[in-house]
């Protein structure tokens, strides 16, 4: 999974952020009013946003004359549809957004920031699953934006699963649902979930 950056801005703009995320020195000397721009953030203000808090909290932005807004993710959010509405300047989305732009969707690939997915689908060893061919007829708690990761669905097409396949449950976000066993897999980050199982000492 690519998390990228989505624009529909200024040339001016992006030349800015690509000399940011180069690691490029840019300071200017002149006393002049910063360009306000926002980014919509993929998920709640966490550590996978470091790069962007720390540029701002060292003055990075500042120094290229911007004044960064980082905007935490709401639920009912879609980010493409935002940015595309002038909503939000920047947005970070999944590997997905190569399709909205097929759909004609008016967004810019930026950059790509991460190139190993945190995302994965877990179970409790307890659920007998073994494979991925084991997931048919399984109940799955998994988000629309989940659905739509490519890592995810590569996985499953390549082993002839299809979600059609699996009985597919709202994502709540609750690790207690999967340890109640009243699903068999979830959608979790490696980061978040698979640490709380580890202290509650399950197998999964």
């Amino acid at each position: 999974m690519y998390i990228c950056i989505l624009k529909t801005f200024t040339a001016r703009t992006i030349f800015l952020f690509f000399i940011i995320f180069n690691n490029t020195s840019y300071a200017t000397k002149e006393d002049k009013k910063l360009e306000k721009i926002s980014i919509q953030l993929l998920w709640k203000h966490q550590f996978e946003f470091a790069g962007f808090y720390v540029a701002k909290e060292n003055g990075f932005y500042k120094n290229v004359g911007l004044d960064v807004e980082l905007k935490e993710y709401d639920f009912n959010l879609n980010i493409v549809s935002d940015v595309e509405d002038g909503k939000s300047d920047y947005g970070v989305g999944y590997p997905s957004i190569i399709l909205d732009k097929s759909h004609g969707k008016k967004i810019i690939l930026l950059n790509a920031l991460f190139q190993s997915s945190p995302h994965i689908l877990v179970s409790l060893k307890s659920s007998g699953i073994k494979s991925i061919e084991d997931f048919k007829d399984k109940r799955i708690m998994i988000s629309k934006d989940s659905i739509k990761t490519a890592s995810i669905l590569s996985m499953l097409y390549s082993h002839k699963i299809r979600l059609k396949d699996m009985k597919q449950v709202k994502q709540t976000f609750n690790i207690d649902l999967l340890i109640q066993k009243k699903v068999e897999l979830i959608s979790v980050y490696l980061s978040n979930e698979i640490y709380k199982l580890n202290k509650k000492g399950l197998k999964y």
